[in-house]
């Protein structure tokens, strides 16, 4: 053998003539935890002998997560053409969102000797009612003085993103308020371990960023032991960052706070994304990415 011949029996057991295509070739864009969806790989080349298994599997990649996350879904033929695969997509998944939960179907050709070849596919997932993110600890509190004690009540735990966010919150005077407006925020908290120098262990980092303000009541006094309730209904703004966890160190979580003077209520409520409005299938919209950078740099806080 020449050594033109060993070149190229070389680079013939580096590289393969074959490989995995699935860009733009039918696969679902928008599935839905706990059902099934189709996937396509396109096998293109020349087989040489070495294709072993064609794996295809789902990956997520976010914010504050050190690598990709991947479940697998199944196999296609190793054989040369368009191969088309009904998948489970699993259950207990955190819903797509732009920079904190993005997802892509995935196919990799294992090959017995040289590189593998792989191939992805955006698509978007919508997570189940039941799978709801909740952090541990309490779902409601007060900050500041105790003079009022302001008490959030919501019709349902979790509401759709583009739905009336519906409750009252019941304020309870200790002692003889003067006048105060009441106003109500509601928007994504973004919470992540982030290093900081010279500490052993990532520390967490809060972002709040109110995606709706209202006023309920204008210039209320109380006198002690007088209690009031005020009904509130507010929209929640598509394309936002629905509630979740992406499996690492980012979680998103919509407080909803009342301010009555330096005290603030505070509850949380499950904000869900019925549409995959927030994902990346058809490219995050600026206005997403306008407020996802403004929440990145916002103030801190905590609820």
């Amino acid at each position: 053998m020449g050594l033109k011949d060993r070149l190229n029996a070389t680079k013939r057991w580096l590289w393969s003539p074959m490989e995995v295509h699935m860009v733009d070739l039918g696969s679902d864009k928008l599935v839905r935890a706990g059902e099934t969806a189709k996937v396509v790989v396109d096998v293109r080349g020349e087989d040489d002998g070495t294709p072993e298994r064609i794996e295809v599997f789902l990956k997520m990649t976010g914010w504050g997560n050190d690598k990709s996350v991947t479940w697998p879904l199944g196999e296609v033929p190793t054989a040369l053409g368009v191969h088309e695969l009904e998948v489970q997509i699993p259950t207990a998944l955190a819903p797509s969102c732009a920079r904190y939960a993005e997802y892509a179907f995935g196919a990799e050709l294992h090959r017995t000797k040289g590189a593998a070849s792989s191939a992805a596919s955006i698509v978007d997932v919508v997570s189940r009612p039941e799978d709801t993110y909740w952090p541990p600890g309490a779902r409601s509190g007060q900050e500041g003085p105790d003079d009022a004690r302001i008490t959030i009540e919501l019709d349902a735990t979790t509401v759709a993103a583009g739905a009336p966010l519906t409750g009252r919150a019941i304020i309870l005077a200790t002692r003889e308020l003067r006048r105060h407006d009441v106003a109500l925020a509601f928007g994504p908290l973004v919470d992540t371990l982030v290093p900081v120098a010279g500490k052993t262990q990532p520390q967490p980092r809060a972002r709040f960023k109110a995606a709706v303000e209202v006023e309920l009541a204008g210039g209320l006094a109380l006198s002690a032991g007088e209690r009031v309730e005020l009904p509130f209904a507010v929209d929640v703004p598509l394309g936002l960052p629905p509630t979740l966890h992406n499996g690492g160190k980012t979680s998103v979580v919509w407080p909803v706070r009342v301010t009555l003077g330096k005290a603030t209520g505070w509850c949380l409520a499950g904000v869900l994304d019925p549409e995959g409005d927030a994902g990346i299938r058809n490219r995050p919209s600026p206005g997403l990415l306008a407020f996802l950078g403004a929440l990145d740099a916002g103030p801190g806080g905590s609820a």
